[in-house]
């Protein structure tokens, strides 16, 4: 797919539309790992996330998915066991 606004620019795979004000931009692709950081009226730019980051993820999604398995567990309970 071609988009061709204010010009010529053209995305490419991974790339993230912006507007710089005036016109239709494009960042460059991003790599695995990276998340798209706002640089307030500049060009946003893909960074490395921190690995404090990384930590608080990796311990609060099995939290949260242990609670939600006993949500489920619990309905179940009401629904088939208690009728």
């Amino acid at each position: 797919m071609t988009i061709i606004v204010n010009g010529s620019n053209t995305p490419t795979a991974g790339a993230v539309g912006y507007g710089d004000g005036t016109n239709l931009a494009f960042t460059s692709a991003g790599t695995t790992g990276q998340f798209l950081q706002s640089n307030g009226s500049s060009a946003p730019s893909w960074v490395g996330a921190p690995a404090s980051a990384m930590t608080l993820i990796s311990s609060v999604v099995p939290l949260v998915l242990q609670l939600l398995l006993m949500y489920l567990v619990t309905i179940y309970i009401k629904l088939f066991l208690i009728m």
